[in-house]
């Protein structure tokens, strides 16, 4: 999936990996039916956004 972010001279990889396997590991696995992150460390991981009230 990493190439999908990288640049045509292919010199920015490097920046990208912790983002890919974060969202690799965030990902629902229709496979074994659970999120790769955990497998690996035993608990849910949530992300919890906070609300914006929109200005009109």
């Amino acid at each position: 999936y990493l190439y999908i972010y990288i640049n045509y001279l292919q010199d920015n990889w490097s920046s990208w990996l912790l983002l890919i396997k974060f969202i690799l590991n965030i990902i629902y696995s229709d496979i074994i039916k659970i999120i790769l992150f955990f497998t690996n460390y035993s608990f849910y991981f949530y992300i919890k956004f906070k609300s914006i009230p929109v200005l009109n």
